[in-house]
């Protein structure tokens, strides 16, 4: 399957689960839970680390837009913090 990124937001949740974790794990050939969680984790480390480089920065600040729910039901005040969510 040819993809013609020139029209495709490659960074946005949604495509990057389709392009590059659903063909991973459509040939999932049994990788434990607790392998892909720590492969999540080093990406997302090292998408941290070099967060100043265009595509890694353009890539958080898309998932952060998507991802980030904020609902007045869920904040909380703990030991008087308040969390968002």
């Amino acid at each position: 399957m040819m993809i013609d990124f020139s029209k495709v937001n490659i960074f946005s949740a949604k495509n990057l689960f389709k392009y590059l974790f659903e063909p991973v794990l459509a040939k999932d050939e049994g990788l434990d839970a607790e392998q892909l969680t720590q492969l999540v984790i080093y990406a997302l480390g090292q998408a941290s680390k070099n967060r100043n480089f265009l595509g890694v920065s353009n890539a958080l600040a898309n998932l952060k837009s998507e991802l980030e729910v904020c609902d007045q039901r869920l904040e909380q005040k703990l030991f008087k913090c308040n969390f968002r969510n």
